[in-house]
């Protein structure tokens, strides 16, 4: 069962719309929620949009993390879709990017912001918990290993790094 796209009370400047939903509930737990827009990111795939989404939402969380430094708080990192987590980076963006006009940049761009997303987790002074209630895979599985606990469904998901297996 997919997770609530919200849970608590919205925090408006940590969300992106149709990509990442931040919340925060009366105990003081921050909700990730990657959304999985059907019409938007249904696979809640990296591409450069949802980087950006992912830094928002950790703005957010360590600006409240500030304005509030005795209280207790935790992050929960969740997905809206019943079947995946994250599948990872999009190639078909990736593709599509890349044919286009100048797509050095774009990339550029995707790689410095989308690897620093893996290691924002980390470095929270926070405990932190990922909910992979579907397929994690490649970035997702990167994203959701920067987390200090990892639950899995036990009749859903997959766990795969493809990237590893390059070259070998």
């Amino acid at each position: 069962m997919a997770a609530p796209r919200q849970i608590g009370a919205a925090i408006a400047e940590g969300s992106t719309k149709g990509l990442v939903d931040l919340s925060i509930t009366d105990s003081n737990v921050l909700v990730m929620c990657f959304v999985a827009e059907p019409d938007v990111n249904p696979e809640n795939r990296w591409t450069l949009g949802f980087s950006y989404a992912v830094h928002v939402a950790f703005d957010a969380i360590e600006a409240w993390l500030q304005a509030h430094p005795n209280e207790n708080a935790a992050l929960l990192t969740c997905s809206a879709s019943d079947k995946f987590f994250s599948n990872g980076i999009d190639p078909e963006w990736m593709a599509a990017t890349a044919a286009a006009g100048d797509p050095a940049q774009e990339l550029a761009d995707w790689n410095d912001l989308t690897m620093p997303c893996f290691a924002r987790p980390i470095l929270l002074p926070i405990p932190t918990v990922c909910c992979l209630n579907g397929h994690a895979f490649g970035a997702g599985l990167m994203h959701a290993l920067g987390h200090d606990y990892r639950i899995q469904r036990s009749d859903r998901g997959f766990l795969c790094a493809p990237e590893i297996a390059i070259g070998i």
